[in-house]
């Protein structure tokens, strides 16, 4: 499928409460993807093309920003489909888990890579790096519950980290059998997830890739936690045009601005999703440092990768992860300058590459990385 060059197929640019932006990139272009559904003529620049978007949807009535969130949802479906993943469900529990897959090259590879987003994103967050990872391995993405198309969404659940856990436990056992065991990849909140599981079912993961995780203390108060205990204030559930963007501003090394059209989009739809929102949140914090507690138990060799600029889970939080983490885990760690909390986002390449390279077993540094 080749596309003219003078087409520029922009897809998304999704902010949420921990920053996982949606930056996805279609095959067949070369310029980083941004908001708006539509091709238009390759811009000369990134303020052009925010101009541009702007103009687009200027003046759009309150009601419309749903139906623009629907028309970004159909967006993740296209983005899913060139990318080589497939729509899937299964019912477990009171769950219909919405997940997308691409099959491994040889049908006979038992190597399953499971990937978890971070709070309040989705699956699709994932595809940029997943559709790197080495063709021999079969990958996996689930909405996980609470968030995306995963129903239902309860904002009466319990959403700690070990129901969770246990409900991640499940479609695991139900959608890979259960003598293949999984690379589990997380990022954030999903980062915390995957280290959970790996202590929890030891027997189950194979590997362990953890990017920027929660529910490690800090030695060092990040810019987010400091701000939440100064002034009250938590972005990660920004739901106001103001606040989403001030949310922004603290997600990455370099944040781009978001035209006010998309933030007030965001803004509509966060307010719907508020009241789960805060229970997630709510029943996380109950045990901050749940994932630290569990570290000793994780068996899996484990990679470590975090931003030093992260304003949301300071990096000093590795230096608790490696004295705690049991000896047999121990692995890489890998720490990138220049790089806030979305670092599988900022550092797409190098994420992937060294996901890959993990995998193999190959030696890993951030040098290395940075030179491919």
């Amino acid at each position: 499928m080749t596309k003219p060059d003078n087409l520029y197929y922009v897809v998304c640019f999704y902010s949420n409460p921990l920053g996982h932006m949606l930056a996805l990139q279609l095959p067949h272009t070369n310029a980083c993807t941004r908001m708006t559904v539509i091709s238009v003529p390759r811009p000369p620049s990134f303020s052009a093309l925010r101009a541009s978007s702007s103009d687009i949807f200027a003046n759009r009535p309150a009601d419309d920003y749903t139906m623009m969130a629907s028309i970004v949802m159909s967006v993740f479906d296209v983005v899913r489909f060139v990318s080589g993943f497939s729509a899937k469900s299964a019912a477990i529990d009171q769950y219909n888990w919405s997940y997308i897959e691409r099959p491994a090259k040889d049908e006979q590879c038992s190597d399953v890579v499971v990937f978890l987003h971070g709070f309040s994103s989705v699956k699709e967050s994932w595809v940029r790096v997943a559709r790197g990872v080495d063709r021999r391995y079969k990958v996996v993405i689930p909405d996980l519950p609470g968030q995306g198309r995963t129903t239902p969404v309860d904002a009466l659940a319990n959403y700690s980290m070990p129901c969770q856990a246990q409900r991640l436990h499940e479609f695991l056992q139900k959608e890979v059998p259960a003598d293949q065991k999984i690379h589990l990849v997380g990022c954030s909140m999903g980062g915390m997830l995957a280290g959970v599981y790996a202590g929890l079912y030891p027997e189950r993961v194979k590997s362990l890739t953890m990017v920027c995780p929660a529910g490690i203390s800090m030695p060092r108060k990040s810019t987010l936690l400091r701000m939440l205990e100064d002034s009250g204030r938590n972005l990660l559930l920004a739901h106001t045009a103001e606040d989403l963007d001030e949310m922004n501003k603290h997600m990455s090394y370099e944040p781009h601005r978001i035209p006010h059209v998309f933030l007030n989009m965001f803004a509509s739809e966060r307010e719907k999703q508020l009241p789960v929102l805060e229970k997630i949140v709510h029943d996380s914090l109950q045990n901050p440092t749940v994932l630290e507690d569990l570290l000793p138990n994780i068996r899996a060799k484990t990679l470590v990768m975090w931003g030093k600029h992260d304003q949301v889970l300071d990096v000093s939080s590795v230096d608790v992860l490696k004295t705690k983490l049991a000896p047999e885990a121990q692995g890489p760690v890998l720490l990138f300058d220049d790089c806030g909390h979305i670092l599988q986002h900022e550092k797409h390449g190098e994420c992937t590459t060294a996901i890959n390279k993990f995998l193999a077993g190959e030696a890993l540094s951030v040098k290395d990385l940075l030179m491919n």
